[in-house]
């Protein structure tokens, strides 16, 4: 279910009705936030979070391409942000289209992940 919410053409995935944030600007916006990876290597991303009406954090990982990316380092990115926000989080990793011709789009993925790095549908 998708829920409207703030700037016209932004939409937030009502993810187990954990994630419409409770206001516009994040309360946390940090542009090199970094997190140890499973070998303890540090991955940076930019990262924002949002209190949820569902009274945890909507959290959206940005990958600057600095590290060993999102898609290797989604379990240890899941447990950084438990780390730091609390239960529940909803982790969303997003892919910007660098350096990529303008037809290709931000894209952004739910981690459908707990703390353990166990998959929750």
């Amino acid at each position: 279910m998708l829920a409207q919410f703030g700037t016209p053409g932004v939409q937030f995935l009502d993810y187990q009705g954990r994630t419409v944030p409770t206001r516009l600007s994040p309360i946390r916006d940090d542009h090199a936030w970094y997190f140890p990876d499973i070998d303890d290597h540090r991955t940076h991303v930019r990262l924002r979070g949002w209190p949820t009406k569902g009274g945890g954090h909507l959290t959206i990982a940005t990958d600057l391409q600095l590290g060993a990316g999102l898609i290797n380092a989604a379990e240890s990115l899941v447990r950084a942000c438990v780390r730091e926000f609390g239960e529940p989080v909803t982790v969303v990793r997003h892919y910007p289209p660098y350096g990529l011709p303008a037809a290709h789009h931000d894209s952004f993925d739910v981690l459908p992940l707990d703390e353990k790095g166990w998959y929750h549908s």
